[in-house]
């Protein structure tokens, strides 16, 4: 589930970032629109990797954490 959503920010994150980006862009040319987003999409598709590798280490530290938790509870409770 976390995943999920994780997934979701990163892919509204990505779309605002391409906005943006081709916002930026086409205040400097006001050319083809089409070629201006193809070289925002490259741009936030960089940005992207760097966060979805983020993304997926916070996802996983907070998935060994529940995990832990779990197992101390589990452990507690055996003890009993």
């Amino acid at each position: 589930m976390a995943e999920e959503k994780a997934q979701n920010e990163l892919r509204d994150n990505y779309n605002h970032m391409v906005d943006f980006v081709c916002e930026q862009i086409g205040n400097l040319n006001s050319g083809d629109e089409k070629a201006v987003r193809s070289v925002a999409a490259e741009v936030v598709a960089e940005v992207s990797t760097e966060i979805s590798a983020e993304v997926a280490a916070e996802t996983a530290a907070e998935s060994a954490a529940e995990t832990a938790t779990e197992v101390a509870a589990a452990a507690t409770k055996s003890d009993s």
